[in-house]
């Protein structure tokens, strides 16, 4: 029967990154949450500080534990399946996760997992299900799209815009069992990579909350295809961001800074600062260099505008303080008092100063003259990139 030690320096085949454990003496200590992606296609989890002398996957989708006087090793399954094994203590939050606690000083064991519910909301289950538990928060309104949701793509560099509520971490990848993934920080965006050659691709996206609540996986799709003769090499997609390169000496006034976002309409729109640009990404990644050919394909479209609900904004020549609609549409904020309501004690940091140059990029709408007049939250998700909020 073949084995594969995930303790062996070397060869890790189901742990999603070499550092994710270290190896001190005998012991195996996991210094981050580490995947175990069974032959059977079901994934566990070893929870970030565990320790054990040896953990081997076995070909039968089981696995094997050996344990010496320091071990204190937890396994998790998100997915909330039945774990079985000898010993240990059982936690089961329905609508969570399973897991099963060994701190077992010596010998070795066997666990097991069925790919059957452990526990319901309406108490504990059997055969490892635990002491049952109420439900913990999940990802709701899970969304992930491959260049804003076009159907080809010329280049293996995309951008992947997301969206889930209550998730504070993701998981992404082109394998469907997440092999060589990792958990990130929840975003909105994200430049990603397709795997080699043409034809059609897929990325997988999870989600996971704070309470340790994770998503079912979701997926898109897009067909790399080759460039049409007489488009330029490499020319970007729609939803994409692009810039010029910029040489050793440029400066800040550069135009090769300018950042631009790639509409559905062809045509580029502008993020006039960072403060814009970070109310819609949280970095750099996504965006792509391009030649002065490339980058004079798309005509200027114009500005982009805030993100609706990331901030709150006043131009220097007027007093009003005012929350952002879809496409730039400003709303007057009529009391400190709604402020505090809809943006929390720290509402006053959450305000910048524009120039006045820039309001020609809006529209002034109605009064928000109750909290209830204006939901933040709905009109981010409202919003997931700036072809939905220009309605490109």
């Amino acid at each position: 029967m073949r084995k594969t030690s995930l303790a062996i320096v070397g060869f890790m085949m189901f742990l999603l990154a070499f550092s994710a454990a270290s190896v001190s003496a005998a012991t195996t200590t996991y210094d981050n949450d580490v995947t175990l992606s069974l032959p059977n296609g079901i994934s566990l989890t070893v929870l970030n500080g565990s320790t054990v002398e040896s953990l081997v996957v076995n070909d039968d989708s089981t696995v094997t534990l050996t344990f010496e006087a320091d071990s204190d090793i937890t396994i998790r399954s998100y997915n909330v399946y039945t774990l079985s094994v000898t010993g240990g203590a059982y936690t089961c939050v329905a609508g969570g996760y399973n897991q099963v606690q060994l701190t077992t000083t010596s010998g070795s064991t066997t666990l097991s997992v069925s790919a059957t519910t452990a526990c319901t909301s309406g108490g504990g289950g059997g055969g490892g299900g635990g002491g049952g538990g109420g439900t913990i928060v999940t990802p709701t309104n899970t969304s992930i799209k491959i260049n804003n949701d076009n159907t080809q793509t010329t280049s293996r560099t995309v951008t992947l815009n997301l969206s889930a509520t209550n998730a504070t971490l993701m998981m992404l990848s082109n394998s469907s069992d997440f092999t060589g993934a990792a958990w990130e920080a929840y975003s909105t965006s994200k430049g990603w990579t397709l795997t080699e050659g043409f034809g059609a691709k897929t990325v997988y996206a999870q989600f996971r909350s704070s309470a340790g609540g994770q998503s079912a996986t979701i997926n898109d799709k897009i067909e790399l295809v080759p460039e049409t003769p007489g488009t330029p090499a490499g020319q970007p997609n729609a939803g994409q961001l692009v810039k010029l390169e910029c040489g050793p000496s440029a400066d800040v006034s550069d135009p090769c800074k300018a950042v631009y976002y790639v509409g559905n309409n062809g045509k580029r729109y502008t993020f006039p600062n960072d403060k814009i640009y970070s109310s819609w990404y949280s970095d750099f990644s996504g965006v792509v260099v391009v030649t002065s050919q490339q980058l004079a394909a798309y005509g200027l479209g114009g500005n982009v505008t805030y993100r609706p609900g990331t901030r709150m904004m006043k131009i220097q020549t007027d007093p009003k303080v005012y929350a952002i609609g879809k496409n730039g549409v400003l709303r007057w904020i009529k009391t400190e008092e709604i402020a505090r309501a809809i943006y929390g004690d720290s509402w006053n940091t959450m305000i910048d100063d524009i120039s006045s140059a820039f309001f020609v990029n809006y529209t002034v709408g109605d009064d928000v003259a109750s909290a209830s007049d204006y939901n933040k939250e709905t009109l981010k998700e409202g919003s997931p990139d700036v072809n939905t909020d220009k309605g490109l």
